[in-house]
């Protein structure tokens, strides 16, 4: 009886010695496994985009108004020229991730107003609200990286604004798709296309569209074809102080 019980009793402290032995490196494979089953999230893609002479090269920009959006990643994806985003300041606020990386990418960031304004309708003093504090909100975004540039919307420009704001940079367009207007991205090509796009021209979408998912890469690499360098707005040599139309 009394050998049974002390074999016992060594079986029981040798299970517990193995036990004790055991469980940490039990512990540390289960936590290395848990480990590698962590993706991390892949870092956006950083694109340097080489700097052209508009003066001697045939330039053109890709325009996109009114986002960031839920689209505006998806443009992202499939962009491979540098393009520049007339962002509204409430839009940019509520998505600020989504215009770092656009600028982290090489994309250029514009002001398109806070909330879309119609500033032929509203006074002096909330026109300069709407420009300064969606140029905070930019500027609070990207850093320095943001050079003060302005498309208003409708292109809707009060008598006098130019007399206030003489350095401002403002920019319209001189082909647009009307994607906001017309879904299928047939007639979106159409109308870019429906006269030529000229030396330094100005193409224009809307990231708050899907529709130019499928239209913006065919106007692309159509404009490709015809020798354009795509570069973003403010390498095109534009006139501050004036509507810049085409």
């Amino acid at each position: 009886m009394t050998s049974s019980l002390t074999k016992t009793k060594f079986a029981i402290s040798s299970f517990l010695a193995l036990l004790i032995t055991t469980l940490p490196t039990a512990c540390s494979n289960a936590k290395t496994i848990e480990a590698a089953k962590v993706v991390p999230t892949p870092a956006p893609k950083i694109v340097r985009f080489q700097k052209a002479d508009c003066s001697t090269q045939k330039c053109v920009a890709i325009t996109f108004d009114d986002g960031p959006s839920k689209h505006t990643l998806n443009y992202l994806k499939i962009l491979d020229v540098p393009v520049t985003f007339f962002v509204t300041g409430k839009n940019a606020k509520a998505k600020p991730s989504v215009v770092r990386q656009a600028s982290d990418e090489g994309h250029q960031i514009c002001n398109h107003s806070y909330d879309h304004a119609n500033f032929a309708k509203i006074s002096a003093k909330a026109a300069d609200d709407q420009i300064q504090k969606t140029d905070a909100i930019i500027s609070s975004i990207i850093g320095d990286k943001y050079n003060q540039c302005l498309r208003l919307p409708y292109v809707s420009v009060p008598r006098g604004f130019f007399k206030s704001h003489p350095d401002i940079l403002h920019i319209s367009w001189s082909n647009d798709s009307e994607d906001w207007r017309y879904k299928d991205p047939k007639v979106q090509y159409k109308k870019v296309f429906s006269k030529p796009v000229p030396r330094n021209g100005i193409v224009l979408f809307h990231d708050v569209h899907a529709g130019a998912l499928t239209t913006a890469p065919k106007v692309i690499a159509e404009l490709k074809r015809q020798g354009f360098t795509f570069v973003t707005v403010d390498e095109l040599n534009l006139q501050r102080g004036k509507v810049n139309m085409f």
